[in-house]
């Protein structure tokens, strides 16, 4: 304000002296105008001078004072402010423009060069065709479900049926609603669920006979499919959904295709590997959740990138309220109905129900674990979500491999209490460990679900091996080898000792099968051309879906392009 009162005072004078000089219209007035100039410039100098420098400003900032003040009696500076003003608002008006349009163009051009998953389509067909042709040669019905076998023969493999789709309601709602737990992939989450299992399902009815066909050494006889075997191949694609979630955001449609064809390969091969050895493990403690957790933790290895991890660390793998309770709602369908995973493989009678009796309690105990280890093992004594959509179904995991046999109710609940605890543990302490220590990046958590509790089932499993006795079940050699088939075998002449020894062993040979191949398969993922499977971009986001809001490219799609949206 005072450099401003200055400045005016030296304008005012500067001006009177030009009146004085040379009267308006006068031949002279253009001499007194650059007299005036002068003038005002030794106005402007003295006034600065007078200024003290913390009182000054800019160049720029007196001009534009100066050329607004001036009137008509100074044409040419009174133009240039024009000029000037003009030009600065067209300058203004065009920044505001482009700062505006600036995300929705980034966005909009990022929109149209992402063509999605371009040779999905490709794979897709080429696995159908081959699945189809497949089928056509060499799968037949059972005899159960042969038109020219009677009727009634069929109603005994029909009684499992509820049991089936209480399995299958597992594996495509359960699982499917538990992978929505991240916000920017729920889509991803719960499509990619059924792409995967209808996929695994088709390929293991075939790769499962065709070991089948090994073990027993029957070529002559066709592959046959029906409910049992649609069991089975429920079991194979909740193993390779276990393995989904190691790898969840990272891979492309076209990756994950290839992944759970060679995932129900080698799975097919382990499963083989366990009948042959005459192994115990009705609910799949090894053969399904141990095998899938270290063969997704395998892959993920392998493929995952230093941006993927980067992206992690920046809190990319987000969570919101709404993705929390779509996870929970998987969660209560899988503890309603893994007592069915558990008992459907069981022939019927006291074995199946021990296991629904077995799994009940053990399951009732690894929740009751996860409320009470979340509070204890989090730093704020709170409870978090991911412990308890996790961590109470991890007793149904432990107690796959000893569901049927007689552990006694106190052991039940004694597994589930232990297995839960372990569970909230790693989510609490060894996720981030791995992630630090080994680069190990575990996006839901397979390792603290499926594949430690995994490891508590086969250990148990090995223990009760070791003490079954007719006596221990009730002096039924029937009961004991409903649980334990080759200790009925004459010829294999097994102990329970022995059967202990094969029980631990064969939880060795998955855990090697699961990591050796899951090691493979990443890196052919890894180092597969681009043109051959394209590979992921944006990573943990909806790449491949067309999410609304999302697009802004699509007409009538909303414009209003946030960073939340953008990531970036």
């Amino acid at each position: 304000a005072e450099y401003m009162g200055t400045f005016l005072v030296s304008y005012l004078m500067a001006k009177s002296s030009k009146a004085t000089a040379a009267p308006k219209g006068s031949k002279g007035s253009k001499g007194s105008s650059k007299g005036s100039s002068k003038g005002k410039g030794s106005a402007k100098a003295a006034s600065s001078a007078s200024a003290s420098p913390s009182e000054s400003v800019s160049s720029e900032t007196a001009a534009s004072v100066r050329y607004g003040s001036s009137d008509s009696a100074s044409p040419p500076p009174a133009k240039a402010a024009a000029k000037g003003t003009k030009a600065t608002k067209a300058k203004a008006t065009k920044s505001s423009k482009a700062s505006t349009k600036t995300p929705v163009r980034a966005v909009t051009k990022a929109a149209e060069e992402d063509d999605g998953d371009g040779t999905f389509v490709f794979w897709s067909l080429a696995c159908q065709i081959v699945i189809v042709v497949l089928f056509g040669v060499f799968v037949r019905y059972s005899p159960d479900s042969d038109v020219y076998q009677p009727i009634a023969q069929g109603a005994t493999a029909v009684e499992s049926y509820p049991l089936v789709t209480d399995v299958t309601v597992m594996v495509f709602v359960g699982f499917g609603f538990l992978m929505t737990f991240m916000r920017r992939y729920a889509f991803s989450g719960v499509g990619f669920v059924m792409l995967i299992a209808v996929l695994s399902i088709q390929w293991y009815i075939l790769v499962g006979g065709f070991w089948e066909r090994v073990l027993h050494n029957e070529w002559h006889h066709k592959i046959t499919v029906d409910v049992k075997k649609i069991l089975l191949a429920d079991f194979a694609a909740a193993s390779m959904l276990i393995s989904f979630g190691g790898v969840m955001g990272k891979l492309s449609p076209s990756q994950l295709m290839i992944m759970s064809v060679s995932h129900i390969c080698f799975y097919s091969l382990n499963e083989a590997i366990s009948l042959f050895m005459g192994i115990s493990d009705i609910g799949g403690s090894m053969v399904i959740h141990a095998f899938g957790a270290y063969f997704g933790l395998a892959v993920s290895a392998v493929t995952t990138t230093v941006k993927e991890k980067k992206r992690v660390k920046i809190g990319v793998v987000a969570t919101d309220f709404n993705t929390e309770i779509f996870a929970m709602i998987g969660t209560l369908f899988l503890f309603c109905f893994w007592p069915s995973f558990n008992a459907a493989p069981s022939v019927g009678g006291n074995q199946r129900n021990r296991a629904v009796t077995n799994t009940m309690l053990c399951l009732c105990a690894s929740a009751f674990a996860a409320f009470v280890g979340s509070s204890f093992f989090r730093r704020e004594r709170k409870f978090f979500m991911v412990d308890v959509q996790n961590a109470t179904l991890a007793g149904g995991v432990a107690v796959g491999a000893v569901a049927d046999m007689n552990i006694h109710p106190v052991g039940a609940l004694i597994i589930g209490y232990f297995a839960g605890f372990v569970s909230v543990y790693g989510f609490a302490r060894v996720t981030s460990r791995l992630e630090k220590w080994f680069g190990l990046y575990d996006t839901a958590g397979i390792n603290n679900l499926h594949g430690m509790p995994g490891i508590i089932g086969g250990v148990a499993s090995s223990i009760m091996a070791g003490i079954a006795s007719m006596a221990f079940y009730g002096d039924s050699m029937e009961s004991l080898t409903n649980v334990y088939p080759q200790r009925a075998m004459e010829t294999k002449n097994r102990s329970a000792y022995r059967q202990a020894g094969l029980q631990m062993g064969f939880l060795l040979i998955t855990l090697g099968i699961a990591i050796t191949s899951g090691l493979v398969t990443g890196l052919v993922l890894r180092w597969l051309p681009n043109r051959c499977a394209t590979r992921v971009t944006k990573s943990f986001e909806d790449e491949f879906w067309d999410v609304p809001g999302v697009h802004p490219h699509v007409e009538g799609a909303d414009t209003s392009v946030s960073s939340d949206s953008t990531m970036e």
